[in-house]
């Protein structure tokens, strides 16, 4: 910041860092500081006449909250679609807000807010365990209390804080050790909680790493694969979460009753099928969206009473968040949205430790929802932030060296 007042811009700085913690046990508090900063940075910017441009990346993102706040507005369902259009507000001016703080600052306050996190579950977890004698990790409904923060999210949320201290245990030597500890942490809490989504990606992004980003020979490579997956083998099969979660998936209807989604999905092409859908504009609101999908849900399942109840009550959104701008926005929609995962993708590529990022959460957008949890759009924030940075100190993972090997 252009603070005369050294003390007023370590204020700020401050404010942004412990917005950023926050996000681990909080709702309100990272919103009011949010709004305490943003008025800090106006005040700044006005007073000192320094304006601020848009990069492309933001400029996407306010294209699609426009899209979505005119349309909205022609439908008269801005009341209820204002909760979500809100949400993408976070991704557009919090880039702008943390732009002058240190990247590595951002991810160490990122790295404590996932410990805040873990540390909060475990403690959950520990006294259920003490008072039921079993860690219910099979099904989301009691394991998403215990964890305060949703499975895919606190899994996504670690997995990022994982790459973090991957990447500052590089470039910070002194802390070296500690890092390697606490990136071990956040693995075992991945295993432990049995986030297969966060797993998943962690696991293709080590292979990504090492077939594209190293200089092995490729024997050396396929023979480091087999090792690797000799031992993930090992690790999922003797973990008895992780293990049904995944290998009991084998078949369609075991893979419907553990997984939600694929239900879910069925009942999203059912209403892109409806004649109430108009492929270039989309439906008429989210609300809309919301209560027609629920009327899936009601009809869908007369043979499970029970998981009928679960899917009413839990009014699920489409857990994909492409199929959810096709469906709110329509084709132009989806066109805006995958526009945006192309410019992130291209302003990442040439170094590993963004792509990991961008990466992870491009995987996030197909299972998940993410611009309908303020979480959700604070991640997205902040790993946009994260690859704005600059990036010349990142040269033992940039991609151009090694581009020979592709």
């Amino acid at each position: 910041m252009y603070y005369k007042n050294i003390s007023l811009k370590k204020i700020y700085e401050i404010s942004v860092l412990l917005l950023l913690i926050s996000l681990s046990f909080s709702k309100a508090f990272p919103n009011l500081i949010l709004g305490l900063t943003l008025i800090l940075f106006l005040f700044d910017r006005i007073k000192n006449k320094h304006l601020f441009r848009l990069d492309g990346v933001q400029i996407s993102i306010l294209t699609i909250m426009l899209y979505l706040l005119v349309k909205s507005s022609i439908n008269n369902s801005l009341m209820y679609d204002s909760s979500i259009l809100s949400r993408i507000i976070i991704i557009l001016i919090l880039p702008i807000l943390i732009c002058n703080i240190s990247k590595n600052k951002i991810i160490f306050a990122l790295i404590v807010s996932a410990l805040v996190s873990i540390t909060i579950a475990t403690y959950n977890i520990f006294f259920f365990y003490l008072k039921y004698h079993y860690l219910p990790f099979e099904r989301g409904e009691i394991i998403n209390k215990l964890l305060v923060i949703e499975r895919p999210y606190l899994g996504f949320f670690c997995l990022i804080a994982l790459i973090s201290c991957i990447y500052l245990s590089a470039i910070k030597v002194k802390y070296k050790t500690l890092l390697i500890i606490l990136s071990l942490v956040f693995t075992f809490f991945i295993i432990l909680i049995a986030a297969r989504l966060a797993l998943i990606s962690g696991l293709l992004l080590s292979v990504i790493y090492l077939i594209f980003y190293t200089k092995y020979r490729p024997f050396n490579k396929l023979l480091i694969l087999s090792i690797s997956l000799v031992l993930v083998s090992i690790v999922v099969i003797s973990n008895k979460n992780l293990s049904t979660r995944l290998l009991s998936n084998l078949t369609a209807e075991k893979l419907k009753y553990y997984d939600a989604r694929i239900d879910i999905w069925d009942c999203s092409l059912r209403l892109i099928e409806s004649k109430e859908f108009d492929f270039f504009f989309g439906s008429r609101s989210y609300q809309y969206i919301e209560n027609s999908l629920v009327e899936c849900y009601k009809t869908k399942f007369d043979y499970d009473l029970k998981k009928r109840s679960w899917f009413v009550e839990s009014r699920f959104n489409t857990h994909n968040q492409f199929l959810d701008f096709f469906l709110m926005a329509g084709v132009l929609g989806a066109i805006l949205f995958f526009y945006f995962n192309y410019l992130i993708i291209k302003e990442s590529i040439y170094n590993f430790y963004f792509f990991s990022l961008v990466l992870s959460l491009v995987l996030f957008f197909i299972f998940e929802n993410v611009f309908h949890r303020q979480l959700g759009c604070y991640l997205i924030a902040i790993i946009i932030s994260i690859i704005k940075k600059d990036n010349t100190k990142l040269n033992f993972l940039n991609y151009k060296e090694n581009k020979e090997l592709i």
